[in-house]
């Protein structure tokens, strides 16, 4: 299994309560439960159109369109001292590459707060308030957020 294929399966199955750290837990959920979407992703905003929500709670990202989510990404959120800002934003600027600090491909949401690529994004809160990604899956997102586009940030338990 190719490292993004991995990832997103992580970020599909926390969405389910199902992952600690990298531990696949079974909690008596069953395949076709999952597969009846039990436990999915809850759309906390489906009227905000287009935008990306980030569920602090599970430690996850999900593009969503039209009350859809059309994808999932693990993300590693701030961490105690150094929170990740809470509310509804949007997309003000986007910086492709690198930036000088190691964020790749930066889709800034309020102040210097941005979804972005680093090196490392572990599976639980780590960041300096951003939300980050796997490298792997930088661009993707930042490819598919436009400016001006929704982001919400929330715990969702």
């Amino acid at each position: 299994m190719s490292v993004s294929a991995r990832d997103r399966l992580l970020a599909e199955l926390r969405t389910h309560a199902l992952v600690i750290g990298e531990v696949v837990l079974t909690s008596g959920a069953t395949v076709s439960d999952l597969l009846n979407g039990v436990g999915a992703f809850h759309i906390r905003y489906p009227s905000h159109g287009r935008h990306a929500e980030g569920d602090l709670s599970r430690q996850v990202l999900a593009l969503i369109d039209k009350g859809k989510v059309v994808a999932m990404y693990p993300i590693s959120s701030g961490k105690p001292s150094t929170p990740t800002v809470l509310g509804s934003f949007h997309v003000y600027l986007k910086t492709p590459g690198y930036l000088p600090d190691g964020m790749y491909y930066s889709s800034f949401f309020t102040g210097g707060y941005a979804i972005h690529g680093f090196n490392p994004a572990p599976d639980y809160p780590a960041s300096h308030g951003c939300m980050r990604v796997p490298i792997v899956d930088a661009i993707s997102i930042y490819r598919w957020l436009n400016v001006g586009d929704g982001v919400d940030v929330y715990y969702e338990h």
